[in-house]
């Protein structure tokens, strides 16, 4: 055989080139290695033939128990995926994708988040009040735009820190740091249809799925509700702007019904019946 490096003839079997001393490769040792993988598969194939049917279904029994134990174990400790309304009849939180909008009376922002180790996180250099709460401020409130900004700053302020969130799968309610959530569009729950003021019955309120329209003598105006359940209460409570700014709040200045009665409403000092 030749060196590769300087082309020397070199013994057969020799370890180094006599002429250079370049390390010459061992011919014979690249098909042992080669028979001993083939040899491998050939023992492993035998030792699969040689198992029973029963063997084979008892492995992969085990195979598919081994794989649902994994599924499980990422479904309950995977971390929690959030979506839809949650409230407590005073905030309210609405989850969509990464982000997340929150509003109580006088604030709505939007802000993108994460939940890392049970805790939620949001990321503050996306928070943006509402257009509608900008308005709100600048003309119910008077704010300018310096207010405005002080509102932001004190708002992200206040959410600096990752809180502790956990989700009742179950119950579908949610722990924000020390307060509960619960499913806001648990319609089914509360009250449906018109009910009409005691007082006159020219002014009805009509509850649909999430939307109550207040209508005074044909006047009307459409607000969005919250339903959920508090225990074995049911509760209402009125969110967003348009509630704020409509004829209805400033008329009972109610943005919260506790304990519904679904036979009759009650708004402050007037009821309405079914």
């Amino acid at each position: 055989m030749f060196c590769g490096k300087c082309g020397a003839q070199v013994p057969d079997g020799a370890a180094v080139c006599p002429k250079c001393g370049n390390k010459m490769e061992n011919k014979e040792a690249m098909p042992k290695v080669a028979n001993a993988s083939q040899n491998a598969g050939t023992q492993a194939i035998s030792f699969l033939k040689s198992l029973d049917n029963k063997t084979i279904g008892i492995i992969a029994t085990c195979a598919v128990a081994v794989i649902a134990v994994i599924l499980i174990f990422k479904a309950l400790f995977g971390g929690i995926k959030l979506d839809g309304r949650y409230t407590d009849g005073y905030f309210t939180y609405t989850f969509s994708g990464n982000e997340v909008t929150f509003y109580c009376l006088g604030t709505e922002f939007t802000v993108n988040y994460k939940i890392k180790n049970d805790k939620l996180i949001y990321d503050l250099d996306t928070l943006e009040l509402s257009d509608a709460c900008i308005d709100y401020c600048e003309d119910y409130l008077h704010m300018d735009d310096d207010e405005i900004e002080d509102k932001i700053e004190s708002i992200k302020e206040h959410r600096e820190d990752p809180v502790k969130i956990e989700y009742d799968k179950k119950n579908k309610t949610l722990k924000i740091g020390g307060g509960t959530y619960y499913n806001a569009e648990n319609y089914k729950a509360g009250p449906s249809g018109e009910y009409t003021c005691e007082d006159d019955d020219d002014i009805t309120i009509t509850f649909e799925d999430g939307e109550l329209t207040f209508d005074n003598d044909g006047d009307e105006v459409t607000v969005p509700y919250n339903c959920f359940k508090k225990g074995d209460e049911v509760w209402i409570n009125f969110y967003s702007f348009d509630f704020e700014n409509s004829e209805f709040y400033h008329t009972y200045f109610t943005s919260v019904i506790e304990d519904v009665d679904v036979d009759e409403i009650v708004l402050g000092d007037t009821s309405f019946e079914k």
